[in-house]
């Protein structure tokens, strides 16, 4: 029942934690705490020393640290992209692949491109309006020869 008392929100994120509950999961359940009362007009519990100070804590006994993965190396990424399929997926999966990989796109940064990022000029076979290297033009190209791609993410449909 709202609101609670900061007490009672300490009280429930070590439990939690006293759970092996991971940290961040801890802190999506404070701000869920925090956007229900703030929705119903009451003052966030979590805005409390109290609160704030067994988060912390949270944090320094469970740790934040991110498991590492292992590294995404040029043969990884070749036995990768051969095992896409054939289909028109494939092609895409393969096409993403291999352009993230070339150009070390963040993925934000590879769901945007498109074929208007594309333009011919006439002292290259092609280049991308944004500034990328023209061996991401050709590797889209190569993995994708007779296919117009539009938000390589989404859709694949054969050239007219």
């Amino acid at each position: 029942m709202l609101p609670a008392s900061p007490a009672t929100v300490a009280a429930f994120l070590a439990h939690e934690a006293s759970r092996n509950v991971k940290a961040s999961t801890i802190g999506r359940r404070t701000a869920a705490i925090r956007y229900a009362h703030k929705l119903a007009g009451f003052t966030a519990p979590t805005d409390d020393e109290m609160v704030k100070a067994t988060v912390r804590g949270i944090r320094r006994s469970l740790g934040t640290a991110k498991t590492k993965k292992t590294p995404a190396t040029a043969e990884r990424l070749l036995a990768m992209a051969a095992n896409t399929g054939a289909g028109l997926k494939g092609l895409r999966d393969r096409a993403l692949l291999l352009l993230g990989f070339a150009g070390a796109f963040r993925r934000s940064e590879l769901v945007a491109l498109d074929v208007s990022d594309i333009e011919e000029t006439p002292h290259a076979k092609s280049r991308l309006t944004d500034p990328y290297p023209l061996l991401i033009v050709a590797a889209a190209r190569l993995a994708i020869p007779e296919f117009i791609v539009s938000h390589l993410h989404r859709e694949v449909w054969a050239a007219a």
